[in-house]
C-alpha cells in the first residue's frame, strides 16, 4: 500500500468534518459522496490513485495522453504499482458522469472529466534546477487547472513535494483567483508534513519560512 495514502485519507476525513462544522450556508460534503481526483499521474499519484479507488470513485487526470494511452492498457512503465493491482481498480466509464457510485479509477487527459468531483488531489512533480529552486510551474498550472472546476464545499490537498508556505503562498491565491472562491470560508486545503518533509531532504539549503 502507497504509505501516503493512511495520511491522506485523514487529511480528506479531518477536511470534510471541518466543512461541516463551518460552512452552513452551502451543501456540506458527505463522506459517502466522495468524488476523488487525483492530479498526476506519477509515483505519488498513481499509488495514492489506485488505493483510494479500492474504496471511492477515483478519477486519475495527468496531461501526457501517452500516459494515460499506457495505464490504460493496464500497464505501469515506472514500476510504482503492479500491473495486477492497476487492472484491479480500472474503470472503462468516468464513474461520476454516469452516476452509478461504482469505486474504481477512471482514467483522463480532459479537465471536463473532473469537474464534478468534491476532492482534489494534487501530486505533480516540483522540479529543481541547477541551483536546487524548485520550479513551481507544474504546481500553479494545476492549481489553474483545480481552480477552474472547483466548487463550494470542496477539499484540495497538495501532495506534491514543496518547502514551507508554497502551498499557501504560490498555491492557495491561484485557487482563489480562478474559482472566485475563498480559502477556509469556500473551500479548505492541505498539505501533509510528509510532502514538506521531502522537499527539506531535497532542498537541505532552501531557507525554511516562519
Amino acid at each position: 500500500m502507497c504509505f501516503l495514502f493512511p495520511f491522506s485519507l485523514f487529511l480528506f476525513k479531518t477536511n470534510v468534518k471541518k466543512q461541516r462544522t463551518k460552512n452552513t450556508k452551502h451543501k456540506t460534503m458527505n463522506i459517502k459522496e466522495t468524488k476523488i481526483a487525483v492530479i498526476g499521474l506519477g509515483y505519488v499519484g498513481l499509488p495514492l490513485a489506485v488505493e483510494f479507488a479500492k474504496k471511492y470513485p477515483v478519477i486519475g487526470f495527468d496531461i501526457k495522453k501517452p500516459r494515460i494511452d499506457e495505464l490504460e492498457k493496464g500497464h505501469d512503465s515506472t514500476k510504482e504499482v503492479e500491473d495486477e493491482n492497476l487492472q484491479g481498480v480500472l474503470l472503462k466509464d468516468n464513474p461520476i458522469l454516469v452516476n452509478n457510485g461504482q469505486k474504481g479509477l477512471y482514467l483522463t487527459y480532459g479537465k471536463l472529466d473532473i469537474q464534478d468531483c468534491n476532492v482534489y488531489i494534487v501530486t505533480v512533480p516540483t522540479p529543481i534546477d541547477k541551483n536546487k529552486k524548485p520550479d513551481l510551474t507544474p504546481l500553479v498550472k494545476s492549481s489553474e487547472t483545480v481552480g477552474s472546476v472547483l466548487r463550494k464545499g470542496d477539499v484540495v490537498i497538495y501532495e506534491s513535494t514543496v518547502y514551507p508556505g508554497a502551498t499557501e503562498e504560490d498555491c492557495v491565491p491561484v485557487l482563489e483567483k480562478v474559482s472566485g472562491l475563498k480559502m477556509n470560508k469556500d473551500f479548505t486545503w492541505a498539505t501533509p508534513p510528509s510532502a514538506l518533509t521531502r522537499a527539506i531532504r531535497r532542498t537541505p539549503s532552501l531557507p525554511l519560512k516562519r
